[in-house]
This record gives structure tokens, C-alpha cells and sequence, in this order.
């Protein structure tokens, strides 16, 4: 996923990996070179997601022109290892133009604790302090703040003493067959953190032994679909494309099913609470009617205008009493037809996200995959050996022609062995290499003769010793003789 020039992500693959659980994206300026921010900040606001650049490597490099920590990212972090090009002992910074952020960094530095009076909910005094949120360890100490200051002052120096010893290397290497020094993007400067050398035969040897040779498996395979892949290409990205917005669809769903659940509870609770208060006010005004009553059958007194004033009230407390119960009844119905239908949306979705799950699961066996990328990139490698084959096909039957020729051109020049010289052609065009040729005939002819001297020599010593032998054994002389008539000695 990385591009094969600067070693930074592709912005192409960054997109295919977006899912519903991508938060952020997080480039890293590998070696020093800057990725293609422009790209990147493109993906990430059609996503609606934040960057972060891993500037590790690259303290002073540029991009167009500005400054990697000075882009239009959320946040970019440096190191300052002793490794890098200034250091503060060891530690890092981020920067951010973003207020917010800038705000949880603090927190999240310091142990999630602030002392600033208008984020907290009281204040004791200048001692007083609160943990806001979660938070960690992570101040730098001032003596190597105090380091990290002047070590800037020299970054320019630094960085410059890097470039020069990449154009010494770039120098050095340049036209060495089998490397691959690093490539400089027009408008971006790389801070030269580190210099990337790609040896390339070890490269090709990797990538010999790596997906570039399908098993006879997998070829015969991607033969037999070819005239049907890229249907199955799309139909099984369609079918994780789906499956990763179905999942979304229902972890939204889940989370209103549970919302309008605990939504019924409410509506029923409150019922409860309207039915006892009912209960409660009808029993108060029973006292109080009572109350008037005995106050104006025993005692005489003049209560009418109590009694029109409770029965006022009483009125008011059941219009108000009827009205909510009848709001609470019409809501508690409607939460009620909302979560069956919720309910009854989930289980269609779910039923038609199992379905295609399986119909994914059954290509990815019968393909031998487990993603339409990977699926993709046994097609791209079967392609790439088909125009292989073709190539060597092609070099090989102008190659047989050109024997075949060659041939029949020495046997009208009446060469004898002709088929001896298809193996040796360059020599019949070029001195030197015919010299080596005459230069190693002679050699071997040399070890021949050497050879055969030997041997001969050899028999000679060997007949002298034989008719020794028969001079001195008479006896069996007769039969000595016939042993070397029979071997022609």
C-alpha cells in the first residue's frame, strides 16, 4: 500500500481501507519525504475525517512550498529522539491550529488536570486544581525544553549538512546498475532524516519468490474466470461496500431500538407517576370537601366560596391530570410504533445482510480469497504472466528462426558442424570472442594429446613387462601370448 518511489502511503489505498470505524487518517512522512498531503486532506474531508501526521523523520522538510507542522492538518507530531535532526533528550511535540484540540492535548499530557478556573466547576484558591478526563504522564521537562530551543537554532545548519551528504550519496550511486536511489516529488523538500537505498536485484529475487508466481492452483483458476472477472471483481466489492454500510445502518438502529426502549420505560413510569398523583390529589380534595362540609353543616360557617374555590381547583388538577395522561398515553403508543418498526426494519436488514455475508463468504472460498483486493491483486499478478508468457513465447520462436537461419546460412558456406556454432554465434561476428573460443580448443586439445601420450606410454611399459614375463616363464608362454592376441596387444 506504500508507493514504490518515496515509500509513503498511496492515497488510493487509503480510501479502500475506510470503514464505518475509520476516526482519522495518519500519513507518515517516511525518511524524511512528504506524503501527498493534498490527496490525503481530500480523502479526509469527503470521509469526514481528521489527519494526523506522523512527522517523526521530518522536522524542516516542505511541501508546495510550506513547512510540514504549517499544512491544513489537525495536528502533526515531531520527535525529538536523540536520533532526529535536534533533540531534546528524548520527548516529541505536537501542533495544532485547532483550539479544541489544543485544549484535550493539555489535558492529555498532564493527567487529565487543569487549573484553569473557567473549565473547572469551583475554585478553592491558587492551589486548587481538578482531573477533567482520562490523562497521562507526558511533560517534557524544562531542561530539555532548554536543550530542544537551542538545538533550533541550529536546525537550519543541520538540515543543510544532510542534503549535502544525500547529494554526495546521489553522486556516488548514480548509474550503479542495481540501485535505486531515492526520488525527490517536484515542490517537496525531504528533511533527510534517513537515506533509502533499494537494491533492485534482491528486489526482483523477492519479488520472484513472493505473489508474482501464482500456484499452477491459482492460475488455472484466473484462466477459467477471465472472461468473467471483472463481473465477480464488482459484484463481491458491491457486496463488502454493503456489508460495511449495513453495519452502520444497524449499529444505528440497535442504538434507536435501545433509545425508544428505554423511551417506553420513561412513557410508562411517568403514567405511574400520573396515576398515583391523580390518586393522591382526588383523596386531598375528598379531605378538603369533607373539611368545608363539617366546618359549614356543624360549626355554622360560610364556606361556599371554599367550596367554589376547591372545585375550581379540582377542575384545573383533572383538566391538567386528563391532559398529560392523555399526552403520555398518545406518546407511549407512538414510542410503541416506532420500535416495532424499528425492530421489524432491523430484522429485514439483518436478514439481508446475513444473506450477502454468505454469498461473500461462499465467492471468497471459491476464489480463494478473503477480499476483493486480494482477488484483485491475483488477477493483476495472473495478467502481468500472461504478457510474460507472450514475451517469452515470442523471444523464443524469433529465437528459433534465427537458429534455423543460421544454420542453413553455415551449411551453404559448407561449415562443417554448423549446429556446433548456433551454441558459439557471436564468435562468427566478433574476434575477440573467436580467439577465446580458438584459445580454449587449443587448451583442450593440449589435454587430449597429454592424454593420449600417457596412455600411450602406459601400453608400451605395460607389452615390455608382458614379454619380460613370457621370457621368463616358458612354461606358460603359450598361453600368455593368446591373452595378448585376444586384446590385440
Amino acid at each position: 500500500d506504500i508507493d514504490a518511489d518515496t515509500y509513503n502511503i498511496c492515497p488510493e489505498e487509503i480510501e479502500k481501507k475506510i470503514t464505518a470505524k475509520t476516526k482519522a487518517v495518519i500519513p507518515v512522512h517516511f525518511a524524511g519525504q512528504p506524503c501527498d498531503m493534498d490527496a490525503v486532506a481530500a480523502i479526509a474531508r469527503k470521509h469526514g475525517l481528521i489527519v494526523i501526521e506522523d512527522a517523526a523523520h521530518a522536522l524542516g522538510a516542505s511541501y508546495t512550498g510550506k513547512k510540514i507542522g504549517g499544512l491544513s492538518s489537525d495536528m502533526t507530531c515531531f520527535s525529538f529522539h536523540p536520533v532526529k535532526p535536534i533533540t531534546t533528550g528524548e520527548g516529541g511535540m505536537v501542533v495544532t491550529d485547532n483550539e479544541e484540540l489544543y485544549q484535550r492535548l493539555l489535558l492529555f499530557r498532564s493527567h487529565g488536570i487543569t487549573r484553569d478556573a473557567g473549565r473547572m466547576t469551583e475554585n478553592q484558591g491558587a492551589w486548587y486544581y481538578q482531573q477533567l478526563e482520562l490523562g497521562y504522564n507526558y511533560r517534557i521537562t524544562d531542561i530539555s525544553c532548554a536543550l530542544g530551543i537551542s538545538q533550533l537554532a541550529k536546525l537550519e545548519s543541520f538540515l543543510e549538512r544532510r542534503r549535502q551528504a544525500a547529494k554526495n550519496y546521489n553522486r556516488a550511486f548514480k548509474g550503479t546498475e542495481g540501485i535505486k536511489i531515492p526520488k525527490q516529488i517536484p515542490g517537496c523538500e525531504s528533511g533527510w532524516h534517513l537515506y533509502m537505498v533499494q537494491f533492485l536485484e534482491k528486489d526482483r529475487k523477492d519479488f520472484g519468490r513472493s505473489m508474482s508466481k501464482l500456484t499452477n492452483q491459482q492460475y488455472s483458476h484466473m484462466r477459467e474466470c477471465e472472461d468473467d472477472i471483472r463481473d465477480i471483481l464488482k459484484n463481491i466489492a458491491d457486496d463488502e461496500k454493503y456489508c460495511e454500510t449495513v453495519k452502520t445502518d444497524m449499529r444505528y438502529l440497535e442504538g434507536e431500538r435501545a433509545a425508544l426502549i428505554f423511551e417506553k420505560k420513561v412513557m410508562k413510569n411517568r403514567l405511574y407517576i400520573i396515576n398515583g398523583t391523580s390518586k393522591i390529589g382526588i383523596a386531598a380534595f375528598a379531605a378538603a370537601f369533607l373539611f368545608l362540609l363539617v366546618l359549614g353543616i356543624g360549626y355554622g360557617a360560610d364556606v361556599s366560596m371554599f367550596m367554589y374555590g376547591l372545585v375550581a381547583i379540582a377542575a384545573v388538577f383533572i383538566g391538567i391530570i386528563f391532559g398529560m395522561y392523555n399526552k403520555t398515553v398518545y406518546e407511549l403508543k407512538l414510542a410503541e410504533a416506532r420500535l416495532n418498526k424499528a425492530i421489524t426494519l432491523l430484522n429485514k436488514v439483518k436478514i439481508k445482510y446475513v444473506n450477502v455475508v454468505s454469498r461473500l463468504e461462499y465467492a471468497y472460498e471459491k476464489h480463494g480469497v478473503k477480499s476483493a483486493y486480494q482477488l484483485n491483486k491475483l488477477w493483476s499478478v495472473y495478467l502481468k504472466l500472461q504478457k510474460e508468457h507472450e514475451v517469452y513465447n515470442k523471444a523464443s520462436n524469433r529465437l528459433i528462426e534465427a537458429e534455423e537461419s543460421l544454420v542453413a546460412l553455415l551449411k551453404q558456406m559448407d561449415i562443417r558442424d554448423s549446429n556446433v556454432w548456433v551454441s558459439q554465434a557471436y564468435a562468427i561476428v566478433d574476434r575477440r570472442e573467436m580467439e577465446e573460443i580458438k584459445t580454449s580448443l587449443n587448451k583442450r586439445r593440449h589435454k587430449l594429446k597429454t592424454s593420449l601420450d600417457y596412455n600411450n606410454n602406459t601400453i608400451l611399459k605395460a607389452k615390455e613387462e608382458i614379454k619380460m614375463l613370457i621370457l621368463g616363464d616358458k612354461e606358460h608362454a603359450r598361453e600368455l601370448m593368446a591373452v595378448m592376441d585376444a586384446y590385440d596387444i
